[in-house]
């Protein structure tokens, strides 16, 4: 009886959980079916009577939403590769390696992750403006880059730390070195953490916001983040808009979530938890 106490309270919880956790994402798909009468409506209604699809309808005419999520997968693509190959080698260095400053790396590596970013963000734009990358996608990409690439690195080294260090040789009889060792043996031992950090840099990338609205000002580089900002101001807000244009900028991080979610438990578990 007490081991079915336990299992009916933990599914109790786990509702609980999935409630709050999940209500955010109904409020936001909800308004974005709501015009303004229904919107303000007292009492409120949190299931729209009558579904109107007019923020939909604007977006599909007008098309900018679309300009902005192909900015954001584009800048957030490039960076997410330019993380992984930067950290993967890093960490396959500090992990396979011993040198004198070997920990030092590692330390400074999570440390650089609890800044907070606010806090560089005026050193960052002065650095980016004299070598001409403001307004620019390539000037972003190296922030974006360089703010997850302590915790890809972190993760990495975790993960290669488990894998045995006698893979690593026998390449080498075989006539690999280092470099072919990391290529053929380890890499493809590490596709779950790999793509543990695909994922987790590219929400990081995709949402980012402070330093998207900060480094670009034109319009037509603008970040879904950016973009949807836009649609509010101290006057007022498109709320059917807004919403409208928030779902459909959710759905790409959705649709890939869907379907690689197993492998950011199994990335993280692997490797930076026995790490």
């Amino acid at each position: 009886m007490k081991v079915k106490g336990k299992s009916i309270s933990l599914i109790v919880v786990s509702i609980l959980i999935s409630i709050v956790v999940l209500f955010p994402v109904y409020w936001m798909i909800n308004v974005s079916f709501k015009d303004e009468v229904d919107l303000f409506a007292n009492p409120y209604r949190f299931i729209p009577v009558d579904l109107q699809m007019g923020g939909y309808v604007e977006n599909f005419l007008n098309g900018t939403i679309f300009l902005w999520i192909k900015n954001s997968v584009f800048v957030s693509g490039v960076s997410v590769f330019l993380n992984i190959t930067l950290a993967s080698l890093a960490a396959f260095g500090i992990s396979r390696f011993s040198y004198r400053f070997n920990k030092v790396v590692v330390i400074s590596s999570i440390a650089s992750q609890m800044i907070a970013p606010a806090l560089i963000i005026t050193p960052v734009y002065l650095m980016l403006n004299s070598l001409h990358l403001i307004n620019s996608f390539g000037g972003l990409i190296i922030v974006n880059t360089g703010l997850s690439l302590g915790f890809s690195i972190w993760i990495m080294k975790g993960f290669f730390d488990n894998i045995p260090y006698e893979l690593d040789e026998a390449a080498e009889i075989d006539g690999c070195n280092a470099y072919q060792a990391f290529g053929y043996v380890v890499l493809p031992l590490s596709i779950p953490a790999l793509i543990s950090v695909l994922l987790i840099s590219f929400f990081d990338m995709y949402n980012e916001f402070m330093f998207a609205s900060t480094l670009i000002t034109d319009t037509k580089k603008w970040l879904g983040t950016t973009g949807i900002a836009s649609n509010t101001s101290r006057i007022g807000a498109d709320w059917a808009m807004t919403f409208s244009q928030t779902v459909l900028f959710s759905l790409i991080p959705l649709i890939l979530y869907f379907f690689l979610q197993k492998y950011i438990v199994r990335g993280l578990t692997s490797g930076a938890v026995k790490g």
